[in-house]
């Protein structure tokens, strides 16, 4: 039966600079527009975003509406803020003007807390654990019995109950392009790079902090080339000039992504790029093929230096590499290096921070211009995610307990959450306010500027 489905990403519920394009619900639409009547709205992007999401559905009547949370919060220390409160009232500002329609959960932030979200905001009716892309589809042939299919949370006498794992699904060549479309792209146009290209899903890396092969499994699922420049070209047709990669890394495996950037040369030359990146595959090659196209700025995360610190963050890199990283750019002006570090990681002493200075020193008088030390004071704190293996160290040191709330409700709360490494009291006692305090001089600067 054809019915009226209405995609809506979560507000953030704040200011930004930067709004990515929902392209998630894009992929997931993709299957359902034709068969179904398909619309997609990101408040946003909106000049008023409440407002005009309870019109719209007003005005459409959906008979599904698909809600993603992309993040529960903004993971920074030094800039709390939680996204969760705003989708609340995106969930609830739906449910106020559509009280027949079956609201659908779903989003990366979403899977970390399906159940706690289920519980804590009832006008949800089903939930996404995972992707959404196949399953969704799977779901509106079984909206009577969603038992039926896996990897839905669904409601039991108003009690969440989840229908069992599903896995994840082959990332295949022939998947409909996601359905953009369905969204007003012209606010995405003005925002440089705020348009996603998949080029793969899973992560075969294991960094101790890091959810990505949770939502998206532990092995890469790779778009052939060809995949992923039509895509591109379908972007340029539409009058995007740029795009970023989403994957977790981009130049691992550095054949795909160079077969990629190759394909993106012969047929979208102007078409600019950013992603992030691993040392393991800042190669003479590809640096050289990547400034050819435009990008400047080789950006990735060390997280921390030295190998046994390096070992302890799961990170499958030792000093060498990233050593070897450096001199590779070294060799390619005007190419720059991008490093980014946490200043509390598991094993961490003095002796840790004292190697990320060097390294910071070292790279400079080998770099040049080539690198800017301002990149160390952007130094963070680990957010600590569900399931991660981060998470299971902290409880075991007492950084967190079993009445942490991680799925915070404050922000003293949402503070509470970060991986603080008790041996470097001092440090946190000197860095954690003078970061604040640069933190809050940028704030003002940049208010003060827009105003102007």
């Amino acid at each position: 039966m054809r019915k009226k489905i209405l995609f809506v990403q979560a507000w953030l519920g704040r200011e930004q600079r930067f709004y990515p394009f929902p392209i998630g619900l894009a992929a997931v639409a993709a299957r359902l527009v034709g068969a179904h009547d398909v619309k997609g709205f990101d408040p946003n992007v909106a000049a008023d975003p409440m407002g005009e999401l309870a019109r719209l559905v007003a005005e459409f009547k959906p008979d599904i509406v698909g809600l993603s949370l992309r993040n529960i919060d903004s993971t920074n220390y030094f800039d709390p803020y939680l996204f969760f409160p705003p989708f609340a009232e995106t969930v609830r500002t739906v449910r106020r003007q559509a009280p027949g329609a079956t609201l659908v959960a779903g989003g990366s932030g979403y899977s970390l807390f399906p159940e706690e979200i289920m519980r804590r905001l009832p006008e949800i009716d089903l939930g996404l654990y995972l992707e959404g892309d196949i399953r969704l589809e799977q779901l509106l042939d079984h909206l009577d019995d969603p038992a039926a299919v896996p990897g839905i949370y669904y409601r039991r006498d108003g009690v969440p109950v989840f229908s069992g794992a599903s896995g994840h699904d082959p990332f295949c060549d022939d998947w409909p392009f996601p359905a953009w479309d369905i969204f007003d792209l012209e606010p995405y146009k003005r925002i440089p790079y705020s348009m996603g290209v998949e080029t793969k899903r899973g992560c075969a890396y294991r960094c101790v902090y890091c959810c990505y092969y949770i939502l998206n499994g532990r092995r890469y699922r790779l778009k052939s080339p060809d995949r992923v420049v039509a895509e591109i070209k379908e972007l340029a047709k539409r009058g995007f000039k740029d795009i970023h990669f989403t994957d977790s890394v981009f130049n691992v495996p550095t054949p795909h992504a160079m077969a990629i950037l190759g394909r993106m040369r012969e047929e979208v030359p102007g078409m600019r790029w950013n992603a992030y990146l691993s040392p393991e595959g800042i190669t003479d090659e590809f640096v050289e093929l990547a400034l050819s196209m435009g990008l400047s700025v080789f950006g990735c995360s060390p997280d921390t230096y030295g190998d046994a610190a390096l070992a302890a963050m799961g990170k499958n890199m030792g000093v060498a590499d990233i050593e070897r990283a450096v001199e590779v750019i070294r060799r390619h002006p005007p190419a720059e290096f991008g490093a980014n570090f946490f200043v509390n990681g598991p094993t961490y002493t003095y002796g840790t921070l004292f190697a990320i200075l060097r390294f910071g020193l070292w790279a400079k008088l080998r770099l040049g211009r080539q690198y800017s030390l301002l990149r160390l004071i952007k130094a963070n704190y680990i957010r600590i995610e569900p399931g991660t293996r981060i998470e299971a160290v902290a409880r075991e040191e007492g950084v967190i307990g079993p009445d942490t709330e991680m799925l915070p409700e404050t922000l003293d709360d949402f503070r509470k959450t970060f991986y603080i490494n008790r041996h470097l009291r001092a440090f946190n006692a000197v860095y954690m306010p003078l970061k604040d305090l640069v933190r809050r001089l940028h704030v003002l600067l940049f208010r003060r500027g827009k105003s102007v």
